[in-house]
């Protein structure tokens, strides 16, 4: 079976489970919160999800809001009114006593649990800052959505989570921890195995790195 939309994901669910014959055992409203939940892990876990996004700044304006599908921030660039690369760091990493306080922008200190971050030194013009970034999906789907951002390599992945949801619904007529939690093992060693090829990717692709994940 093609698992092309969330229907295909929930309907290949069904036949594993038997319960592809109504009255449902689960219903589709809980499979949909089921595929949701597969798709922010598969995510977080293997990292593999890349996206470029954009902010504009005013002059002066250093703290800059940071969207809550943001993982983790790979590069970060200040492409108008001039082009330079800063270096991005957590929060705490440089002393602040050490940060500049004026001249041309250096750092981006960001805060990806609390979707903040902040250029450094303040902007004295107005410009772009464009960030290469790790993220979880951008939004929920329902039933009549197409899978996102996952590989189609990688779908029938989602389905072993889709199991530790369904098994581990104390209120379900099948609550099993033992099946939800043999299914979640599964989901995460293949993750694992996602995301350790990744790095083989991009370490072949471009010599030493440091990854930061």
């Amino acid at each position: 079976m093609a698992l092309s939309a969330v229907s295909d994901l929930i309907k290949a669910f069904r036949e594993d489970e038997k319960d592809a014959v109504a009255p449902y055992l689960w219903s589709d409203d809980k499979l949909v919160r089921a595929v949701n939940g597969a798709l922010a892990a598969f995510c977080e876990q293997t990292k593999i999800v890349y996206d470029e996004i954009e902010a504009d700044f005013a002059a002066g304006e250093r703290d800059l809001p940071l969207s809550e599908s943001v993982l983790d921030i790979v590069e970060a660039s200040i492409v108008t009114p001039r082009d330079r690369d800063l270096k991005v760091v957590a929060p705490g990493v440089i002393p602040r006593s050490r940060l500049p306080r004026s001249g041309y922008p250096q750092y981006l200190i960001a805060d990806v649990v609390r979707g903040q971050m902040r250029i450094v030194p303040a902007p004295a013009e107005a410009g772009t800052l464009v960030l290469s970034v790790v993220r979880k999906p951008l939004r929920e789907v329902n039933k009549g959505s197409t899978i996102p951002d996952v590989p189609l390599d990688y779908r029938l992945h989602l389905l072993h989570y889709m199991r530790y949801i369904a098994y581990m619904d104390k209120d379900g007529e099948l609550y099993d921890p033992d099946k939800a939690l043999a299914a979640r093992a599964i989901f995460d060693s293949e993750c694992q195995s996602v995301y350790e090829a990744g790095l083989l990717r991009r370490s072949a692709a471009s010599g030493p790195i440091r990854f930061r994940w």
